[in-house]
């Protein structure tokens, strides 16, 4: 009898990452961030038996960002920032492109020895990973099946937050 959680299938998943980042100090005041992350992954399923390709995935991902952070009084501070976020994926039957601005904002205020507010803004954008894209069906257990979307779509989320803080 054939065992519905043996696949009969095999996946590959590879994965790396790089970063480069540098800092400056213009002043007292004025400082500053900017950056690169390149990121790549890819995903192959390949038929046990037959050796023949079921599905591949890849994606390439390029994330340029900077952040001004400004300090006019010591109990004031304030960073303002941007993503560039470029990814390029595909799955060998079609492809696409997708650019997405990302910008952020950090406020700090601290007027009083004992009484602290401080601000938070970013935009963050969430792709699919890989297995959610596949469209392999495959058994987890003897009850659940489990087969990915090609076609999901990114989710943009927007975060705004505020603290008061009174030790």
């Amino acid at each position: 009898m054939l065992d519905p959680t043996e696949l009969n299938y095999s996946g590959r998943k590879d994965f790396w990452r790089y970063n480069l980042n540098a800092n400056s100090v213009w002043s007292d005041m004025l400082s500053s961030n900017i950056g690169y992350t390149y990121t790549n992954k890819s995903y192959t399923n390949t038929d046990k038996q037959t050796s023949e390709e079921l599905f591949r995935s890849f994606e390439n991902r390029h994330d340029i960002y900077a952040l001004l952070m400004v300090n006019p009084f010591s109990e004031l501070s304030l960073a303002v920032g941007s993503n560039i976020l470029f990814v390029d994926r595909g799955n060998g039957i079609d492809s696409d492109i997708h650019y997405s601005w990302m910008p952020s904002a950090k406020l700090f205020w601290q007027p009083w020895k004992r009484l602290s507010l401080s601000g938070n803004y970013f935009c963050d954008v969430a792709y699919p990973n890989l297995d959610q894209l596949s469209t392999i069906t495959y058994n987890k257990n003897q009850l659940l099946l489990y087969r990915g979307n090609p076609n999901l779509q990114e989710r943009v989320m927007h975060y705004m937050e505020w603290r008061i803080n009174i030790p």
